[in-house]
């Protein structure tokens, strides 16, 4: 689920860091965190990976929201 919707971005870093955190300690589990938001802040290690997904491809002249709505 969405944890940081309603989150500033110092708020969602910090919840972002005592998940990554929590995770690191939890070494016998898999944890797996699917975002939208800027991850920059998060350095990869052997313990996480990070795994950038390229932007959709538009067919027919689809547009984003900020293209239509332009």
């Amino acid at each position: 689920d969405e944890f940081d919707v309603f989150m500033d971005a110092v708020s969602r870093n910090k919840a972002l860091e005592t998940l990554i955190e929590t995770g690191k300690r939890n070494s016998n589990r898999q944890y797996i965190f699917i975002t939208p938001q800027d991850i920059s802040s998060i350095t990869p290690c052997p313990m996480v990976k990070i795994h950038n997904l390229r932007p959709p491809s538009r067919l027919n002249g689809q547009q984003t929201l900020e293209e239509a709505m332009a």
